[in-house]
């Protein structure tokens, strides 16, 4: 019995091979968004300090523009 389970399953069941070598990488950023990402956590790092609604609108500009770029 135990023969015939074992033989049905190297039948039926496809086999999965991985590389493990492979690393899963992002791609390059490039420069800009990478500095446009980080003023958007500056603005929104300062909006939290001041709760000010000038900050707040500047915030959510850089947010829609790094948001539409990627």
């Amino acid at each position: 019995m135990h023969e015939k389970l074992i033989e049905a399953i190297d039948k039926w069941i496809p086999r999965v091979n991985t590389n493990t070598n492979v690393k899963h990488r992002r791609p390059p950023m490039d420069i800009k968004v990478h500095k446009l990402i980080q003023r958007k956590n500056c603005l929104g790092a300062r909006y939290m300090e001041t709760s000010d609604a000038d900050n707040y609108k500047e915030y959510c500009k850089c947010r829609n523009r790094v948001r539409a770029i990627t």
